[in-house]
């Protein structure tokens, strides 16, 4: 019965029990897990790079040399070939534009390298992640690196 002798029922007394407690209604139920399809969700995680491993340690170890070298032919400490050895043609082509162009960054001061985390993609390729730091400012950087004829070579660069 409603309790104000009309007929009919407000919405706040629909959902509501004689006493007028509000009643909870159940969730609903769904057969979708959550989890996106294609997000790689049931993927294993990237293997970390372990040091113990003689290719992991030497790719670690290129891996935190090409980015300064990187680093310092941006700001223009170095000459453009010395990345021949080890960057591919097209990482060679977008460092030489961010050299002729990068005149405002190299306002905020020189490039350091800070941090450099890599991981392990498949036997023959490590994708790299670090920061580096002008001036008060902090940036990032990615790479991906391969293995080739026993030599570890930057395939792709990307910076912030």
């Amino acid at each position: 019965m409603d309790p104000k002798g009309s007929g009919d029922r407000t919405p706040l007394d629909r959902g509501t029990a004689d006493h007028g407690v509000p009643r909870l209604r159940a969730p609903r139920r769904s057969a979708h897990d959550g989890r996106s399809p294609g997000s790689g969700a049931g993927a294993p995680p990237p293997r970390r790079i372990c040091e113990s491993d003689e290719n992991n340690t030497a790719a670690a170890s290129f891996a935190e040399k090409s980015l300064r070298l990187v680093l310092e032919v941006i700001d223009g400490r170095r000459p453009l070939g010395q990345l021949r050895s080890v960057v591919e043609p097209t990482v060679l082509a977008a460092v030489e534009t961010l050299a002729r162009t990068a005149a405002a960054e190299r306002r905020l001061g020189t490039a350091v390298l800070v941090t450099v985390r890599l991981a392990e993609v498949t036997g023959h390729t490590a994708e790299v992640c670090g920061g580096y730091e002008r001036g008060e400012r902090r940036f990032a950087v990615a790479a991906r690196l391969v293995l080739r004829r026993g030599h570890w070579r930057m395939s792709a660069l990307r910076m912030r």
